[in-house]
């Protein structure tokens, strides 16, 4: 009788166990830009959020990681989640080489960023432009989950 009892009883911990493990999000995410095409006047590419392409990215051109006219160097960044101001939910970037303020967020075109990354659903490299970009960072926002203390690697690929 105590031996069946026992038996019972770890397989209910089990059960609860597991099913606590599969409800709870993940406390870290990996974000990828993979840098695809290169232009005059952009890098496009896509953003790949836990080995799964969600959407595009567009970056300015590569210029000596100018403040303002270049987009950052390639590398691995910590990030973490913003809802303040104005852009509303986005990804801010950490220890990003002479640059402050780098982040991933909702825009068309690079005229629309001063080296941060922007994200769409559709793209067009001859227009420099990414559309669908509230839709993308919707996506982007469901797969991390709302935890705003979530630890985010972000890792930008060679150009």
């Amino acid at each position: 009788m105590k031996s069946s009892l026992l038996k019972t009883t770890l397989l209910l911990v089990c059960a609860a166990l597991c099913t606590a493990e599969q409800t709870q999000p993940n406390s870290s995410s990996k974000i990828e830009i993979q840098r695809k095409a290169v232009s005059g006047q952009c890098i496009m590419g896509y953003l790949v959020l836990d080995g799964e392409v969600l959407c595009y990215s567009l970056e300015l051109p590569w210029v000596g990681n100018i403040n303002g006219l270049s987009t950052i160097p390639d590398g691995r960044y910590t990030g973490f989640v913003r809802e303040d101001g104005s852009k509303g939910w986005r990804i801010e970037l950490e220890n990003v080489p002479n640059r402050t303020n780098i982040q991933i967020h909702i825009g068309n075109y690079t005229s629309e960023t001063i080296g941060c990354t922007l994200v769409g659903m559709r793209a067009d490299l001859d227009q420099c432009a990414v559309f669908e970009s509230k839709k993308a960072m919707d996506a982007i926002k469901d797969k991390i989950g709302p935890l705003l203390n979530k630890n985010i690697e972000v890792a930008y690929s060679k150009i």
